[in-house]
């Protein structure tokens, strides 16, 4: 399989909960310092009020960044 290079691979949207009792909170900004390090683009976002779920502040910052990384449709 032929190696991707980092302008290959999309935009990542990395979202975590300060709160996360699953995945601990400095697991998650180790794995984005590491994606930064392979020249991976990520948007890193942190929720001080979530444990492992989805709030109504990460879902606007969601459709946010959808919005922006995704083209305009065609009319």
């Amino acid at each position: 399989m032929k190696e991707k290079k980092p302008s290959d691979i999309p935009p990542i949207l990395y979202c975590i909960g300060k709160e996360d009792t699953l995945t601990p909170h400095d697991w998650a900004v180790k794995t984005n310092e590491k994606l930064k390090q392979f020249n991976i683009h990520t948007d890193f976002s942190e929720y001080s009020d979530l444990d492992h779920e989805i709030g109504t502040n990460e879902l606007n910052d969601v459709r946010k960044w959808i919005l922006k990384i995704l083209p305009p449709p065609k009319r």
